[in-house]
């Protein structure tokens, strides 16, 4: 991990801990029930990893592509006024990725990797009506896959409407990791992990 990439995610972190203390003074507004679906992927570095088949002197290249998972939670939204809030959700949501192997340039194989985790993201949302409303969302996440921590960073949008005491919303998430998941640099040099989400819920 390179310095400038270190000293964001410290940065970071103490956006992250000093919004949980600013927030927690603010009584919390509406529990949020989120579900959908997670598209994730690894981003290799370099994008594509090429190398040679010792055996048979063919060369190969591995390719990282979506691989569906799904994505429950739930979720606190504090109101600062009736355009600007804070969301904070712990989120059950299944990683990976879809990898496709190519000898010569040939399709070989594909391989799937899972990988379970359980995200806390800290959201600013703003929105542009008062009640019903499209809205804005960006933010930081940490997350604990397997024995390892990530870190990154989300951006998003997504509509709302009010039918009586319910909300009910509908939302896309992209998430940017940061942080190198893998422990020894071969055969890539590092593994950040890449996810869009379309989450489904309702506030009560």
């Amino acid at each position: 991990m390179s310095k400038i990439t270190k000293k964001i995610i410290k940065g970071s972190l103490l956006f992250l801990f000093l919004s949980f203390v600013f927030i927690s003074e603010i009584q919390a507004q509406q529990i949020k029930l989120l579900g959908g679906n997670n598209f994730s992927r690894y981003a290799f570095s370099p994008d594509t990893y090429m190398g040679i088949d010792w055996d048979t002197g063919i060369e190969f290249r591995i390719k990282s592509n979506l691989k569906n998972g799904l994505l429950i939670g739930l979720g606190l939204e504090f109101s600062l006024n009736k355009y600007l809030g804070f969301e904070m959700d712990i989120l059950y949501s299944q990683k990976g990725c879809h990898s496709q192997v190519f000898r010569a340039d040939i399709p070989d194989r594909t391989t799937d990797y899972s990988l379970n985790a359980i995200s806390l993201p800290l959201l600013l949302k703003i929105k542009l009506k008062p009640v019903s409303s499209p809205y804005v969302l960006c933010g930081l996440e940490c997350s604990y896959i397997l024995s390892k921590s990530d870190f990154g960073y989300i951006l998003g949008g997504g509509f709302e409407i009010k039918i009586q005491r319910i909300t009910f919303f509908v939302e896309g998430r992209f998430y940017f990791g940061l942080k190198n998941i893998m422990s020894e640099p071969y055969p890539v040099e590092s593994v950040n992990t890449k996810s869009e989400m379309l989450i489904f819920g309702f506030k009560l």
